[in-house]
């Protein structure tokens, strides 16, 4: 597969940057202190019916941190090449776009989801606490690496529209941010108002903040619709890529 050139490249780069190995472990101290800082004030040391309560919080925690992480990533990888001149030199060889985006998510993804998989063992500890089973923790960790494919979607779109880095950064925040609790606003505006009610779960099943809360199987707006909102936050972001490759 040629697009491999690409992300071989670029795990080649990252692999020389200290970040690369600091992130990793960064990212589990600080989530482990979360972790060890909410056992205290929520009593979980003593209390164990706190453990949902923890393992909620830690959860939407880990989802914000999805979606700065992967717009991170990606939000200023094609406008750097752009500014730098380089890539044009990409197109010079026998790659074309849709190459190029599935190289460069092949290195971007797996630094971003490096990151994501040093919390989930952290994020398995409450469930040892009891009141969390172990289908809702596998759900979560769906809907969260769900999230940070949105959010590296997110980001590669701003990335081929924007060339400055902090407007690449700041239209992809704008993205994946507002995004889903908009989606979320709109659905709770829907379902308060008789002849838009059908539409309040259709809305939202768009929100990959829906799929997060939807994964301990309550109903959310009358229903869950976890495994359909799988679906469709994972086709939004695979349009956003799409979208990305004809730009680009």
């Amino acid at each position: 597969m040629r697009f491999l050139s690409v992300a071989d490249r670029e795990l080649r780069s990252a692999a020389r940057q200290k970040a690369t190995y600091r992130t990793r472990w960064l990212t589990a101290a600080l989530f482990f202190g979360l972790l060890v800082w909410m056992l205290w004030a929520f009593g979980g040391f003593t209390n164990r019916r706190a453990a949902p309560l923890i393992f909620k919080v830690l959860s939407v925690l880990t989802f914000l941190y999805c979606l700065f992480i992967g717009t991170a990533r990606t939000a200023d990888c094609i406008s750097a090449e752009r500014r730098e001149g380089t890539l044009g030199l990409l197109f010079l060889t026998n790659l074309n776009s849709a190459e190029i985006i599935g190289g460069k998510l092949c290195s971007s993804a797996l630094a971003s989801v490096y990151g994501l998989m040093a919390i989930f063992p952290i994020l398995a500890l409450p469930l040892l606490m009891g009141g969390i089973t172990f289908g809702h923790f596998a759900r979560t960790a769906l809907a969260l690496l769900n999230g940070i494919l949105f959010a590296l979607a997110a980001g590669f779109l701003a990335s081929v529209l924007c060339k400055r880095q902090f407007t690449a950064i700041a239209v992809a925040l704008s993205l994946t941010v507002p995004l889903p609790g908009g989606l979320m606003l709109g659905a709770e505006a829907a379902i308060s108002y008789g002849p838009t009610r059908p539409l309040a779960d259709w809305l939202a099943v768009f929100s990959p903040l829906y799929t997060l809360l939807a994964a301990d199987g309550a109903w959310l707006l009358g229903s869950n619709r976890f495994w359909l909102s799988m679906a469709a936050v994972a086709g939004v972001s695979l349009g956003c890529l799409g979208l990305t490759t004809l730009l680009l």
